[in-house]
């Protein structure tokens, strides 16, 4: 009651609104806690993290101090992945670090030119399906920060139709 929350918009096909802003958590050190609490209070319910970003710890100490906040948040978090097979058997791991039992929106982090066709490939989708029967995650897509791969990938993406999101580097 009285909380303020940013306006919100579709999240592409996936039927969920999210606010227009995202707080990303990549190299914020210390500042993390305030960060996200700061964000909340603004009305930012979009929320992103990776692995490798090593802040997935500072979720889980805000989710253990203020618990109502993860059913009110929109939670993507990456998973580094070299082969198919990396993003499902790491998911258990994810959950843990962020102390969540699901994940909103988890990315294969870093697709490079290795992994151009993996977005319309069966092991892709396969492995996609697992992961979203479980119940811990909702959405997958990818990430990708390689300028020479990145049109060839999202028409990838675009041809499988299983991806539900995929967030690029953009350079203007």
């Amino acid at each position: 009651a009285g909380e303020k929350v940013l306006p919100s918009r579709m999240f592409g096909k996936t039927g969920v609104d999210v606010s227009i802003l995202n707080t990303g958590t990549l190299r914020v050190g210390a500042f993390l806690d305030r960060l996200l609490r700061l964000a909340f209070t603004q009305g930012v319910r979009f929320f992103d993290t990776a692995k490798v970003y090593n802040t997935e710890s500072g979720f889980k100490k805000w989710f253990s101090e203020m618990p109502e906040v993860r059913k009110q948040i929109f939670l993507a978090t990456k998973e580094p992945v070299r082969a198919i097979g990396d993003v499902v058997k790491n998911v258990d791991q994810r959950l843990k670090a962020l102390g969540t039992d699901y994940i909103d929106l988890l990315y294969y982090h870093g697709l490079g030119r290795g992994q151009v066709d993996w977005a319309k490939s069966q092991e892709m989708k396969k492995e996609i399906e697992e992961i979203k029967k479980t119940g811990k995650v909702r959405f997958v897509g990818f990430t990708t920060h390689d300028g020479g791969a990145m049109a060839d990938q999202l028409q990838a993406a675009a041809k499988g139709g299983f991806v539900d999101a995929i967030m690029l580097s953009y350079e203007p």
